[in-house]
């Protein structure tokens, strides 16, 4: 959050819209030219977000939503449809994310590292429910008191589809449950947090390969349409903040090659 916040800052108000949904996107161009400018029409109850559509053109378009949002925006080329029909049907994993806490005193094992991961045989050999945890308290400062451990669990992905929507008691029972088979927590957690994601994140397999080819698609046949991301470029924060460096610079050679050209 913190880095988000940052680059928010670093962007100013003015150029960020939130709470705005993307309902068409134009790219103004024809078969033999590049793009000139993209529009881009949106459902906002924000006043000035309808007006930055209205009145301004953008050079280039990066997209990170999901392909199940994707496919329900309207694409224009040159004036006439662009149909997504080769965008596949992507299969999205359900997952709850729980952050408790414990007493130091009620964690009977030493924390070694910053975190578990827990693979499927070993949930089943040991009657596990979680994906994992983080030692959220070792990896950054203050994000407890002092006589506390904060941990961030995960539950759900492809073989707890139902178990990641259950309700916060039941998930605390599983979370409390695991961590005295893996740290030795005695007791109950002194804090507890339950965020539930219906579509956290792409499954990825060995069919998400035509997702990736409609994506390159996509970004060759829209001058000036750049996709990142966790539905491309891989899901963790590392992969998507390199993601997005990525296509920044993508991004600014395609620009510098337009002047040139215009020059």
């Amino acid at each position: 959050q913190t880095l988000v916040d940052a680059l928010h800052k670093e962007v100013g108000d003015s150029n960020v819209k939130l709470g705005t949904q993307v309902l068409s996107l134009a790219c103004n161009c024809d078969e033999l030219s590049a793009s000139d400018g993209w529009s881009i029409f949106v459902d906002s109850k924000d006043a000035s977000s309808k007006e930055l559509a209205k009145n301004q053109s953008f050079d280039a378009v990066i997209m990170t939503a999901p392909l199940s949002n994707v496919q329900r925006m309207r694409f224009t080329k040159g004036g006439a449809p662009f149909v997504l029909d080769f965008l596949p049907k992507v299969d999205y994993l359900p997952l709850s994310l729980m952050v408790t806490a414990f007493k130091k005193e009620d964690v009977k094992r030493p924390l070694e590292g910053f975190g578990v991961l827990i693979p499927f045989k070993e949930q089943q050999k040991h009657g596990l429910k979680t994906l994992g945890t983080l030692f959220s308290s070792m990896m950054f400062p203050d994000r407890a008191p002092n006589d506390q451990y904060l941990f961030t669990t995960f539950i759900g992905g492809s073989h707890n589809r139902d178990l990641a929507g259950a309700p916060t008691a039941i998930l605390k029972q599983f979370v409390t449950s695991d961590l005295t088979k893996l740290l030795g927590v005695v007791g109950q957690p002194t804090f507890v947090k339950h965020i539930h994601w219906r579509n956290a994140f792409p499954l990825y397999g060995h069919d998400y390969d035509s997702a990736l080819e409609a994506i390159g698609k996509m970004e060759s046949d829209l001058p000036g349409f750049f996709y990142a991301g966790n539905n491309k470029d891989g899901l963790a924060v590392g992969n998507v903040i390199a993601s997005g460096s990525n296509t920044a610079d993508l991004v600014i050679s395609y620009l510098e090659s337009g002047i040139k050209q215009v020059s």
